[in-house]
C-alpha cells in the first residue's frame, strides 16, 4: 500500500482543538495577570493623588486661621493672606479664596484672587456662592467622598479613594488672637 506523506483531517482537527485548548488556558492566565497589574495601576495612581491632594490641603490651611476656613460634607474653603498685614491691628490681608469640593468622583480645587478682604471672616464661604466660582483643576480623581469639619481650630479632612479605606488628615489651624 502506498501512503503518501501528510497528516489527515482527524489528525489536523485534533492538533487545532489541542493546540486551541492550550491556547485558552494561556490567555486565560495572561488575561487575569493584566487585571491585577491594571487594578495595581489603578490603586497606586488614586493613592498618589490623595497624598498630592493632603500635601496641598496641608500646605494651604497652615498659611490661613481657623476663622478663615468653612468645611462641610463635600468641600473645604478658606482665605490664604498675603505676605502684608494691616498696619492697625496686625492682622493679615487676605489675598486668595481657595475652594476644594467633590463633584463627579473628583476633587476640584478653585481660585479666587481677592486683594481687599481685610481680617478674617466668620465664613469663608456659603454652599451656595459655590456655583459663581471659576472653573477649578482636578486634584484627585476616584473619590467616592471628601468630608470635612472644623471644630474650633481642629479642622479634619476624610478622603475615601474608590475601593480603598479613607484617609484622613487632621490639623490645628492657628487662631486669631483677639
Amino acid at each position: 500500500m502506498n501512503r503518501s506523506r501528510g497528516l489527515t483531517l482527524v489528525e489536523v482537527l485534533v492538533a487545532a482543538s489541542l493546540a486551541l485548548v492550550v491556547l485558552t488556558v494561556a490567555w486565560d492566565c495572561l488575561r487575569a495577570g493584566l487585571d491585577l497589574w491594571r487594578d495595581d495601576l489603578a490603586l497606586g495612581s488614586a493613592q498618589s493623588q490623595c497624598l498630592a491632594l493632603e500635601s496641598r490641603l496641608t500646605s494651604e490651611l497652615l498659611h490661613t486661621t481657623a476663622e478663615s476656613v468653612t468645611a462641610g460634607p463635600g468641600y473645604l474653603a478658606c482665605l490664604l493672606p498675603a505676605a502684608t498685614f494691616q498696619p492697625d491691628n496686625g492682622l493679615p490681608l487676605w489675598s486668595r479664596f481657595v475652594v476644594y469640593w467633590l463633584a463627579q468622583g473628583c476633587v476640584t480645587r478653585s481660585e479666587c484672587g481677592h486683594t481687599s478682604l481685610p481680617g478674617p471672616r466668620a465664613q469663608a464661604l456659603a454652599i451656595s456662592e459655590l456655583q459663581c466660582l471659576p472653573p477649578g483643576t482636578i486634584v484627585a480623581r476616584d473619590v467616592e467622598r471628601f468630608q470635612c469639619q472644623l471644630t474650633g481650630s481642629l479642622v479634619e479632612v476624610q478622603i475615601y479613594p474608590r475601593g480603598q479605606s479613607a484617609r484622613v488628615l487632621t490639623l490645628r489651624l492657628q487662631k486669631v488672637r483677639p
